[in-house]
């Protein structure tokens, strides 16, 4: 039925598209310049300029000036052309996201009868003098040889300001997991279960990535320390293809002797390719596509952990008319992967019974559609509407395929309670580990859980460049969500879980000014975000006198940014704002029912308010010797109204939790970039960041098992001040270094000739030990929270590759390649134990010295202390091949 509504929906708006509206925001950015008479400096109104390979020009106007806005991000050739004078040809004329490329054309005259033209090829802006926030641009053609981009979180791990943990979760600028906000292609896949990225996004198929961590425009909302944004490239006038594949190895661990093995293959393979080209072409109008699709196998490296993906992306580009623009977006992912958890949170480990463990399966899907009409030179709207759904589902693997109602041992008595069988059976210590945790024989992980998110949303925006000085733009969006949760436990006889289906609202809308001097730019505007939970529930929970539905929440955010170029080659910058995020939906759902009858109840709060942070930074960005670029970032963050567990005791003292918006955090460093700018044989970078980032907790369920659950007198005092937070990473530095040698281009060696067209990329990796709390082998806190540090870590990885021409031609050409991810196989610890601050080691060991069978059972105290996933990855080799054409 919502299908249904969402067709009908889409249908007229569609029909708009055809003859007035649209562009959708986020996905392009601007070309600005001027053109001069190289003879007299005078500058020439009325000169063409043309977007070469599209429809797209303008004209000069008195003062030589020229702007041309909403150009998809991407490379592109410009020209000019004038009676009386060259034609000037600029190649390689990158546009970047939200920002101003500035193009200069000094053309000189010339008789009409000589056609004379001069083409030169652009460098990339060494200053973006328009830019006043902060973050990281990574472009395509720096994806093709970074020595680690499998995946957008190891593109993104190696800019300023962020942090990966132990479970590979991104922290940017402080923020806990789930406070980034992911665009693809315009449009959120966000999962808001959990607040991660809903699907996966193939870096290979990208224009370009942006991680924007100080200093959001308006249009940006629903974060709280960053916004990603990807966006996937177009087809153009040619046909252009690429076919890779790959061949891994590592080393694998072996849970039997509690080691890692020697290098060894692992069905390590990938296959990933692409193609984009013109489809159908009317007069001077043209139909386009773009279609990548990947491929992976691997088993791991860890037990139990077979991974199995797919993923496609796909985008048509076409004009109905002359001002009109349509491009349809797609995309897919599906993954199987086998679970692997060397020790639960209740201290059993399936290390022996592996197939116990169960797998997990994801599926995400997207489909948009968006559209560009020209009013005017200066003036585009746009609108778009778009369907996104992402689904996670966990289950034992042997009976994966039954709902949870239907598991051999699941039965009901006449009142709908539970008196089956399934926690008798699983989830029990096998009798020859009893003392030690491992289980054995049929035993298997007794969970199921299935949660789909999905929403229809349309979004709409209007781009007006008003004078050659301001551009204005407004616009909004509206997402109806659609929440399905299933969830069932059986640890015990009293089986914990619930199903629910709820449907939120989500809108914005925002007004922002680019102002744009000719010594300061000023970003300025206002957000307004509203969300409502849309839903009943108990005033409370014990008593349950009546329901009562929650209101909608409503956010106003001030935004200022300021870049002042102080030469030419030094530009400050200043932001403030306000950012809001709304609660996550497990946060909020979670036993609405106010079921009671557990252990240690934990409810949901549906009118929990957004969380919020108050920002402001200062940065400088200087060019040195036009051979470097050096830029110091500063930034101090102040986190409100964040999201935790607390206890409620009614009259009767009976017990129970609910999230509120209790806890709180900040966060400070400053960020040091460092480039080179010579464009030659080696080129290099370095990223250093310095970060405090504290808090009450470092989670929104950190009181619930660190306070709550703890019996007696032996609960640790509640904090009362801040803490460093359990990501608190205090130093962090990333050195890349690139060496390659052009096609044709010769390099002498010692009097050897080195061949050409090949290149290796090193990138190297340091970060300062994170927090946690020390306790005893019970669990008593000893000392200040997080109060202890975990050693540092370091790792270093390499990209080789060789390019063997076929054609004159530059995009024809296979190339070898070779991967390779922690290069000196060191073993970083991402995680310990908190009595002995070992990863290896938990203690238990030396407390049963004295028992009766400790020689027996003192290998099976080892092999249980011994948990791979307290390490980093071992060292990966990929060996490759991609054929481009």
């Amino acid at each position: 039925m919502a299908c249904k509504k969402f067709v009908v929906t889409l249908m007229p708006l569609t029909l708009l598209l055809l003859w007035c509206s649209p562009v959708l925001a986020s996905t392009t950015g601007k070309v600005a310049g001027i053109v001069t008479n190289g003879e007299t400096g005078e500058p020439l109104q009325g000169a063409t300029i043309r977007i070469e390979g599209t429809r797209i020009a303008t004209e000069a106007d008195s003062d030589g000036e020229f702007y041309v806005i909403n150009l998809p991000v991407g490379v592109y050739t410009v020209s000019v052309s004038m009676m009386g004078y060259e034609t000037m040809i600029i190649k390689n004329t990158r546009v970047l996201m939200d920002l101003t490329t500035p193009v200069e054309f000094v053309i000189n005259p010339s008789p009409v009868n000589l056609g004379k033209s001069v083409t030169v090829v652009a460098q990339r802006p060494a200053i973006l003098r328009d830019r006043t926030s902060s973050g990281a641009i990574v472009t395509r053609d720096e994806i093709a040889y970074m020595a680690n981009a499998r995946n957008i979180t190891t593109v993104m791990s190696n800019m300023t300001g962020t942090v990966v943990d132990a479970d590979s979760s991104m922290h940017v600028r402080g923020g806990r997991q789930g406070s980034v906000t992911y665009f693809f292609d315009g449009f959120s896949v966000q999962d808001p279960f959990n607040g991660d990225l809903g699907m996966r996004i193939v870096p290979d198929a990208l224009e370009e990535l942006t991680l924007t961590s100080g200093g959001l425009a308006p249009e940006y909302g629903e974060a709280l320390s960053g916004v990603v944004n990807a966006i996937t490239r177009e087809g153009g006038q040619q046909f252009r293809g690429r076919v890779k594949m790959y061949d891994g190895s590592t080393h694998g661990y072996n849970v039997d002797e509690g080691k890692y093995e020697d290098l060894s293959r692992v069905s390590d393979h990938s296959m990933m390719m692409d193609l984009s080209g013109p489809l159908l072409r009317i007069g001077d109008r043209m139909m386009s596509f773009f279609g990548a699709a990947e491929y992976h196998t691997s088993d791991g490296y860890l037990p139990h952990s077979k991974n199995e993906l797919f993923s496609g992306v796909g985008k048509l580009v076409m004009f109905p008319t002359m001002n009109t623009k349509l491009t349809f977006n797609s995309s897919y992912y599906f993954q199987d992967r086998q679970r692997y958890v060397h020790r639960d949170h209740n201290g059993f480990s399936y290390d022996f019974n592996l197939d116990g463990l169960g797998k997990i399966e994801k599926e995400a899907l997207l489909l948009g559609v968006k559209g560009n009409y020209t009013k005017s030179a200066s003036t585009v709207i746009s609108i778009s509407a778009n369907h996104f759904r992402t689904s996670t589902k966990q289950a034992p693997e042997h009976i994966f395929d039954l709902h949870w109602s239907e598991w051999p041992g699941y039965s009901e008595d006449e009142d709908g309670i539970y008196n089956g069988t399934i926690d008798d059976s699983n989830y029990n210590r096998a009798q020859e580990y009893l003392q030690i945790g491992f289980t054995a024989g049929d035993d298997y992980y007794p969970y199921y859980m299935e949660r789909t998110a999905s929403y229809y949303g349309t979004k709409f925006s209007v781009l007006s460049q008003l004078d050659k000085f301001n551009q204005l733009k407004f616009g909004g969006d509206i997402r109806r969500y659609k929440l399905e949760w299933d969830n069932r436990q059986f640890f015990n006889e009293q089986p914990y879980g619930e199903t629910y289906d709820y449907r939120p609202w989500y809108g914005s809308a925002y007004l922002q000014d680019k102002i744009e001097l000719n010594d300061m730019v000023v970003n300025v505007g206002l957000r307004l975000d509203y969300f409502h939970s849309d839903v009943e529930f108990w005033n409370n929970p014990i008593t349950k006198d009546f329901r009562k539905h929650t209101k909608g929440k409503v956010q106003w955010s001030p935004r200022l940014g300021i870049s002042h170029p102080v030469s030419e080659s030094a530009v400050l910058h200043f932001n403030y704002g306000y950012l809001f995020q709304p609660a996550q939906a497990n946060l909020m759902y979670t036993n609405l029912s106010s079921r009671l009858d557990t252990g240690y109840p934990l409810i949901g709060n549906p009118d929990l308010d957004p969380e919020k942070t108050v920002y402001f930074e200062l940065g400088w960005t200087q060019v040195i010797n036009d051979g470097l670029r050096l830029n110091v970032t500063t930034y101090y963050k102040d986190i409100k109204n964040m999201i935790g567990a607390r206890e409620v005791v009614d009259g009767n003292l009976n017990h129970y939790t609910v999230f509120t918006n209790s806890d709180y955090g900040s966060c400070k460093g400053f960020d040091v970039a460092l480039a080179s700018l010579n464009r030659g044989l080696f080129n290099w970078s370095l990223g250093y960041s310095y970060m405090i980032a504290k808090g009450n907790a470092s989670d929104p369920y950190e009181w619930y098992y660190d306070y709550y659950t703890v019996e007696g007198d032996e609960r640790p005092p509640v904090p009362s001040r801040e803490y460093p937070l359990s990501y608190d990473q205090r130093h962090n530095l990333t050195v890349v270094s690139d060496f390659r040698v052009g096609r044709g281009e010769k390099l002498d060696v010692l009097g050897w000739t080195v061949p050409d067209a090949w290149g290796v990329n090193l990138l190297g990796r340091y970060g300062s030990g994170m927090a946690f709390t020390k306790t005893s082998v019970v669990g008593d806190r000893l000392g200040s929270l997080n109060g202890e540090r975990m050693p540092y870590t370091f790792r270093c990885d390499l990209r080789f590759n060789k390019n063997f021409y076929l054609t004159q031609e530059a995009s024809s050409f296979f190339s070898f390649f070779v991967e390779v991810e922690n290069l000196f196989d060191r073993r970083n610890v991402v995680d310990v134990y908190s009595a002995t601050g070992e990863p290896d080691d938990d203690a238990f060991l030396a407390l049963n010295v004295n028992s009766p069978d400790y020689e027996q059972e003192k290998r099976l105290y080892e092999l249980m202390a011994k948990d791979p996933q307290n390490y980093d990855h071992p060292r990966q080799i990929r060996v490759g091949m991609e054929f481009n054409f």
